[in-house]
């Protein structure tokens, strides 16, 4: 049986090993350019440490409201783009909801045509809601307002694994489980525009740039490539992640991605030159989609045991809040810098705010 000290030592070498290990596999990082083979530049400035600077401070986020009107538990909850709507829908019932954020009051109950369906995408404006489900190889397409199903796409038995849509609905990128294609539909006429391939192993996540432009897709394979939505160009292969790529986002103004994968790590990348901008070690693995602010200097994501909050110009941890007792289903930042989460506990979804 090891004394105190004994184990402090062990800690601090098993701590030195794995920062070893990292700094040796960010120096490997690098981008394909596709022709030609170009080899990127240095992997930009790292973390220094796993739990960021001691300056990091540790908070309980603040329950804002909690929404309570689901006859069963909550299969999925999502913001909408705007962050001032809420869509949920329970395994009980084929119903879908509608939250106002700032109130926590229930706005529109419609008609979803199957129970538990998860939800993809909330758009809002003031003269319409569209929403869009996900059941097994189909997608559906609602006006929430008017509760009536406007489009369906079909996978033809092939079950959807990614699925995202542009902020104005216009287009959708989607993944199936078992294939390394990205598909790209005109969401407006349900019609199929292009697909790209190029992936050695199935797709897990894609992302939309907020201007339509581009589109990213992370694989099992390691690696992210970044396409031309228009032209379907192959633009980027980004390679430097040592497991599954389990999320990819795109800032708001387009102009970085970041990645997260089961290796711990998340990269920032410049999407002008595929070059990777800043590395992010995490002490725990990432449970969920990691998101931007607006403005794009800080990255949060969710973690088994709390939500992380990292200024990426200095690659350190800036915030931890507290993880509830629930699953974190959707994260968000607001215009103000305001971060947002739903957790899903049972029967209850509650509205957490930083």
């Amino acid at each position: 049986m090891q004394g105190p000290d004994e184990n402090a030592r062990s800690r601090e070498e098993d701590e030195k090993q794995s920062s070893e290990k990292l700094m040796a596999s960010d120096r490997d990082s690098h981008v394909d350019t596709g022709p030609g083979n170009m080899e990127g530049g240095p992997d930009g400035p790292q973390s220094g440490k796993d739990d960021g600077p001691s300056s990091n401070s540790t908070q309980a986020s603040q329950c804002r409201h909690t929404l309570l009107d689901h006859p069963s538990d909550v299969y999925a909850a999502i913001f909408s783009f705007d962050c001032e709507l809420v869509a949920s829908s329970s395994q009980g019932d084929n119903l879908i909801r509608i939250w106002d954020v700032t109130t926590g009051q229930c706005r529109k109950t419609f008609q979803a045509g199957n129970k538990g369906q998860d939800l993809i995408a909330l758009s809002s404006s003031t003269s319409r809601l569209l929403i869009s489900t996900l059941n097994h190889d189909k997608i559906k397409i609602w006006d929430a307002t008017t509760g009536q199903c406007q489009h369906t796409i079909e996978n033809h038995g092939d079950p959807f694994c990614s699925v995202v849509f542009s902020p104005d609905f216009g287009l959708m990128a989607a993944s199936s489980d078992g294939n390394d294609l990205v598909r790209i539909w005109d969401a407006t006429r349900a019609q199929l525009q292009r697909a790209f391939e190029g992936h050695q192993d199935s797709i897990h996540t894609i992302a939309l740039s907020s201007d339509s432009r581009l589109v990213a897709s992370g694989s099992r394979d390691k690696t992210i490539r970044v396409w031309d939505a228009t032209t379907g160009q192959h633009q980027w292969t980004l390679i430097g992640h040592e497991g599954a790529i389990s999320s990819v986002v795109f800032s708001s103004d387009s102009k970085l991605l970041a990645s997260t994968s089961e290796d711990q790590c998340i990269k920032i990348w410049d999407v002008a030159t595929g070059q990777c901008r800043q590395t992010l070690r995490c002490s725990s693995s990432n449970s969920g989609s990691i998101v931007f602010s607006f403005g794009a200097n800080l990255v949060a994501f969710p973690t088994y045991r709390n939500i992380q909050i990292w200024d990426i110009a200095t690659g350190q941890c800036q915030q931890t809040l507290n993880n509830p007792n629930g699953y974190i289903d959707s994260l968000v930042f607001t215009p103000t810098r305001r971060l947002m989460a739903l957790e899903l506990d049972g029967q209850i979804i509650k509205l957490w705010s930083s």
